[in-house]
């Protein structure tokens, strides 16, 4: 599983320490296929960096069970109307996986608008003198590897 559904918190600790948790869409497993060729369950993590490091016990760092008895994410488990698709156990290279599995009554891009709605952030403009250095972080975890291999950090200074 990913970043999100990792047995152990240690990855969603790190961030939970530097950045504040606004919200994440699952997308289902097929959101890439015709790109990349391959079906992976895929979330949007939304964070907002926090202006120092803060350690808290935030429910999103944890795992949960769902009334199937399935384990993910208790941001998802509670909050099912982020999950664009259902959460079903499949087969796999390894035995059996949980994925996130299309529906076929709503689009991506609906499912997305719907969802969207619900992130509880908004933007808000730095105000930064000439000579301060303001960065921007964008973590995307895209594949079901670790935090670190399989996302993206981006820095405007760079």
């Amino acid at each position: 599983s990913g970043t999100m559904d990792k047995k152990s918190e240690d990855v969603r600790r790190y961030i939970s320490e530097r950045a504040e948790f606004l919200g994440a869409i699952r997308l289902p497993n097929t959101t890439f296929k015709r790109q990349a060729g391959t079906e992976v369950t895929s979330d949007i993590i939304f964070l907002k960096k926090r202006d120092r490091l803060l350690k808290i016990d935030e429910d999103w760092v944890k795992l949960d069970k769902d009334e199937k008895g399935l384990s993910y994410n208790k941001y998802f488990v509670d909050n099912p109307d982020m999950v664009i698709g259902t959460m079903e156990e499949i087969s796999s290279r390894f035995g059996t996986s949980l994925s996130c599995i299309e529906r076929e009554d709503i689009s991506l891009e609906e499912g997305l608008k719907l969802a969207i709605k619900n992130i509880k952030g908004k933007y808000e403009k730095v105000q930064k003198s000439t000579k301060e250095r303001v960065s921007y972080q964008i973590f995307c975890c895209f594949k079901p590897m670790n935090f670190f291999s399989n996302s993206y950090y981006f820095d405007i200074n760079d």
